[in-house]
């Protein structure tokens, strides 16, 4: 009989929350795990089975690959059935034992994962900076020896855990894991020292010296006497594939530390239930995610699965073969690789079938529809209605605006590229849209960092709210945003650079491969960084303060004695625009991710599926905002469905 887990009084309140979801709940939330858990194993199965049945796949840089993908099998195996039975449970139903199992295991499975990353960057590093040292360091023995350490200093460190008892049910994890509780913040630091700073940089050492290498090398390609050693063209698709899946590696495993170390110093509890489930996804994707990037960016794993599983892609297949009889040099290397892609990506876009031209443009014109009517009426609802026109609104409204011109330009355009399958209007519009494609995206991130900082001031400033955010500010502000927003298109083209028809992406949009490292650390920092850094410290701010409110709440019988409390409709407005933040995070992510990987690698280093599925993407944030505003707001809701033509402007508020 299951031996109940000790439960400390903080998380009974999130224990309870678990066991009392309904059916749907239950179905919504254990689906995903079902699916990572099958990819997961599926595919790692996959990659060994691969390796098993191809000699020419047993190359020092697969053994990584190989002991990588049977860490992922593992996992999926041991780890996330257990995870999933607590998921439909509600509730740990296994004894202490097992509690314990569950946590040791998913622990070195993780350490192992890591350690295995960064022997795989020293790897590359030696291939690619000093392949001199390569032969003598780097035969199957020693890899195979270093793996061995690797996986014995996996199983070792978690005993000191295990012997302590430190494994213990978390309720909003859904699984057993070390109990921050009793980890002293010294301890805490310590691990994260050693296993996250010290690893992750070596790994990040290494990768910038390899990019700093490349570089140099394709600078000097044509100049380099032809008895100087240069790099393979298969030696650089192998870095890149590995280099991916470090990217992939340190994305889903960034919220965990993120949560970990916050937790060390506010102890345990401290994000809601949601926070924590997305915490144990992540973990459970990035054994599902290396397979699918050996698919995609590895012809010779993939050549191997689609002989394993008897799936060919005839089209993709022919469309390689065209560039290649034009041009029979190895299509990924260097300067020519990004002609020949460019034109394959070409070529795949015109053969279409008419089954994918007809679901690419009704996607495409849903979104499209979504977001001019959506955002079209939020625009006339706030601009008619008195009340609705609110601080807070003023800078929804200005989002809004901004939506509605990229979504007309998505109906304008993009179909007629869909259905010819190539750019018909010229160049003068290709800038033009461009340019102004890249200043709207990046006021929409300007527009939450404003909204989030109104909302900050709002529920934890309240008594410098009046002071500073008057009208006349608000429409400063929007009009600041607005202006800074060509920052990045404006220095883009001022550095001499153009905007080109990316056939994969579909649309006009700045090329990766001519922005700089210091243009694209700027960039990236004052456009992406700064703004969601100041959008987290505003919503973590704002939910302390809700936590307190709520607490002084729960101590007062339900009576806000000090007169200083937090309406309900402050608190839920708060909650409309975080789950527009956070959407909005979620649909960007793929756009960061992909340029920033392309910035190292390559304008089409992807399949044009990848592409595709970062235009949908991405495109879908304009259609987000009106959605949530209409399912999750009742007063907006009626105030748009109404079928009178006078709204009626005292009843209802945003």
């Amino acid at each position: 009989m299951p031996v109940p887990v000790n439960l400390s009084s903080q998380s009974l309140q999130m224990a309870r929350s678990l066991l009392q979801r309904g059916w749907l709940q239950i179905t919504l939330e254990s689906f995903p795990m079902v699916i990572v858990m099958l990819i997961a194993f599926l595919g790692n199965a996959l990659v060994l089975w691969a390796v098993k049945r191809n000699p020419r796949l047993r190359t020092t840089p697969n053994y990584y690959i190989t002991a990588l993908a049977l860490t992922d099998v593992l996992m999926s195996f041991l780890v996330m059935p257990l995870s999933l039975s607590v998921l439909i449970a509600g509730r740990w139903p296994y004894s202490e034992a097992s509690c314990s199992y569950h946590g040791y295991t998913a622990t070195t499975l993780g350490s192992a994962s890591l350690f295995i990353l960064t022997l795989t960057s020293v790897n590359r590093y030696f291939k690619v900076v000093r392949p001199n040292l390569y032969r003598k360091y780097f035969k199957v023995k020693p890899v195979l020896t270093s793996l061995s350490l690797a996986w014995l200093a996996a199983f070792v460190w978690p005993i000191y855990f295990l012997l302590k008892g430190n494994f213990r049910y978390h309720p909003g994890k859904f699984c057993c894991i070390y109990d921050l509780d009793d980890v002293s913040v010294a301890e805490g630091l310590a691990l994260n020292m050693t296993f996250a700073l010290f690893t992750f940089s070596i790994i990040s050492s290494s990768y910038f010296r390899i990019f700093l290498t490349i570089r140099k090398h394709k600078a000097n390609l044509n100049n380099r006497p032809n008895n100087s050693p240069r790099i393979s063209a298969k030696d650089l698709n192998v870095t890149r594939l590995l280099f991916i899946v470090v990217v992939f590696y340190v994305l889903c495993w960034l919220p965990v530390l993120i949560v970990d170390t916050t937790e060390l110093f506010t102890g345990k509890y401290s994000f809601p239930r949601q926070v924590y489930q997305l915490y144990s996804y992540m973990v459970g994707v990035n054994s599902a995610v290396n397979p699918v990037v050996y698919a995609f960016f590895n012809r010779e794993f993939k050549t191997e699965f689609n002989r394993i599983v008897r799936l060919g892609n005839r089209k993709n297949n022919f469309a390689r073969l065209v560039i290649e009889k034009e041009n029979p040099t190895d299509m990924f290397a260097d300067n020519e690789a990004q002609l020949n892609r460019s034109k394959m990506f070409t070529l795949q876009l015109a053969m279409r079938t008419k089954a994918e031209i007809f679901t690419e443009l009704v996607v495409f014109l849903l979104v499209g529809l979504i977001g001019v009517c959506g955002n079209f009426l939020v625009l006339l609802v706030i601009s008619l209605t008195p009340s609705l026109r609110t601080i807070s609104n003023f800078y929804v409204a200005s989002l809004s605006a901004m939506e509605l011109l990229l979504s007309l330009f998505i109906w304008i355009f993009i179909p007629k590229v869909v259905l010819k399958g190539k750019w018909t209007f010229g160049d003068a519009l290709c800038q033009f849209l461009g340019f102004i494609t890249a200043m709207l995206a990046t006021g929409s991130i300007y527009s939450m960092a404003l909204i989030a900082i109104n909302r900050y001031f709002l529920m934890v400033k309240s008594n410098l709210h009046r002071k500073y955010f008057t009208k006349r500010n608000a429409y400063i502000s929007i009009a600041v945003s607005w202006i800074l927003a060509g920052n990045f298109p404006v220095s883009y083209m001022l550095l001499g650079n153009k905007f080109k028809f990316h056939p994969g992406k579909g649309v006009c949009i700045f090329d990766v491969t001519k922005l700089n490292l210091v243009h694209a650390f700027l960039t990236g920092f004052f456009n992406i960084q700064l703004p969601y850094l100041i959008i987290s410290c505003c919503y973590f701010k704002i939910y302390q303060r809700v936590k307190e409110h709520n607490a002084l709440l729960r101590h007062s019988g339900g009576v806000n004695g000090s007169g200083s409390g937090i309406s309900a409709k402050e608190i839920k407005v708060t909650k409309l625009l975080f789950a527009i933040v956070l959407s909005y995070t979620i649909c960007w992510t793929p756009f960061y991710v992909i340029d920033l990987v392309g910035v190292f690698l390559s304008q089409f280093f992807a399949p044009r599926l990848v592409y595709v599925f970062y235009s949908i993407v991405v495109g879908s944030t304009i259609a987000i905002s009106p959605i949530i505003y209409g399912v999750f707001n009742r007063e907006l809701k009626g105030e748009i469905m109404s079928p009178s033509e006078e709204i009626r402007c005292e009843k209802y508020q945003l």
